[in-house]
């Protein structure tokens, strides 16, 4: 009998809805819950543009085995959504994923998609058995670039052309492996909660 790829079908769930790492909490998209976190980002400054992004780039995904490879979340920080942010499974059996991020306008410069994927980290190499992640950024996006250089353990492994891209442009590619996030980051920096819904701005 061949052996199934790595993970079955139905072993693949995060242990929690919802993730802490100081101010900043991620709220896991499901599609029990995307509808009241789409009106919720819709109330916020810029948030109308990044709802059709929530709807149908941060869904969850599951591939032709029934394995889910892909993991969407809301980000909020002390209370207000910021944006959203993502870890996809690129190959279960390489175990290699790959991060992205949409924050809304009033916390761009802030690091937000960079310390979201703090948490991303924590998930792909704890809980999902990855071995390495990659974050990939636009040739002119010198903002992401300078934030990617940043980030501890990320290296620069090459450039994708276009037409191997995700995006359809040049890109620089960096990767983390397992080892140099163990290196790099603390575990316990992460708490796991149980949360259905963000905690919807007040104006």
């Amino acid at each position: 009998m061949k052996t199934p790829p790595f993970p079955a079908k139905g072993e693949i769930e995060l242990s929690c809805s919802a993730y802490r790492c100081d101010e900043l909490q991620l709220v896991g998209i499901e599609k029990t819950n995307s509808a009241v976190l789409a009106r919720c980002l819709a109330a916020e400054e810029g948030g109308e543009d990044l709802v059709s992004e929530l709807q149908t780039h941060y869904q969850p995904r599951f591939d032709d085995s029934g394995r889910r490879d892909r993991f969407g979340f809301l980000i909020e920080v002390g209370g207000r959504i910021a944006g959203l942010t993502m870890l996809t499974i690129a190959s279960w059996e390489q175990r290699c994923g790959y991060t992205s991020a949409d924050i809304l306008p009033l916390f761009r410069g802030r690091r937000i998609a960079a310390r979201s994927k703090e948490i991303l980290f924590q998930l792909g190499f704890v809980e999902l058995g990855l071995d390495f992640i990659e974050i990939r950024c636009a040739l002119d996006n010198q903002a992401s670039k300078c934030s990617l250089e940043h980030t501890p353990g990320l290296r620069l492994i090459g450039v994708a052309e276009a037409s191997a891209s995700r995006s359809g442009s040049p890109e620089y590619v960096y990767v983390l492996t397992k080892p140099e996030w163990e290196n790099h980051y603390r575990r316990e920096g992460v708490q796991g909660l149980q949360r259905s819904s963000p905690i919807a701005h007040k104006k």
